[in-house]
């Protein structure tokens, strides 16, 4: 299969992944990812990890072509592809269970707290959430505020349930309680 990726905002978090995350699952993995792009980091994780189930949730908004890059990219991968935006999604299926949540749809701060919220009941104990861009600066228009503020609120408001197991462009944190 052939793929076609334009960007690589990925591959430099493989290293960190791999410590961080991959190298402490147990068993088969559950992995949800919110924000997936053209799907350059669910192809790696189909590839590279230990997947039960990888579901992506994104939008892809006015963007067909991402979106048939996407397609093209993790075809025949078996992902679960939910076209959706995140907060919606989120909200109507609490019940399903992730061992991993990658944070990555929204790139301002309220989205990517309220993301981490809804999905933070979703996440078995022991599991992680990865929180991409904490460290980029928007160049867009006034008015956005970036990732990290919001990443920030919710490291401080779940701070008792939670062990931060690395802080840099990307912060990853485990379950505790």
């Amino acid at each position: 299969m052939t793929t076609e990726f334009t960007t690589d905002w990925f591959t430099h978090n493989i290293p960190t992944w791999t410590k961080e995350v991959v190298s402490r699952l147990e068993g088969p993995a559950d992995w949800l990812e919110l924000g997936s792009f053209e799907g350059r980091s669910a192809r790696w994780v189909m590839e590279n990890v230990n997947i039960n189930r990888l579901t992506c949730v994104d939008f892809w908004g006015n963007h067909p072509n991402v979106e048939r890059r996407f397609d093209q990219n993790t075809q025949g991968l078996g992902v679960e592809k939910i076209k959706s935006l995140t907060h919606p999604w989120l909200m109507q299926n609490q019940d399903r269970r992730y061992d991993v949540v990658y944070v990555d749809a929204d790139h301002e701060a309220k989205s990517a707290l309220m993301d981490a919220a809804l999905a933070w009941n979703m996440l078995r104990l022991g599991g992680y959430m990865i929180f991409d861009d904490y460290l980029w600066k928007h160049d867009e228009p006034a008015g956005k505020v970036p990732p990290k503020v919001g990443i920030d609120a919710f490291l401080d408001c779940w701070k008792h349930k939670l062990t931060v197991c690395h802080k840099g462009y990307q912060v990853i944190v485990r379950k505790t309680s």
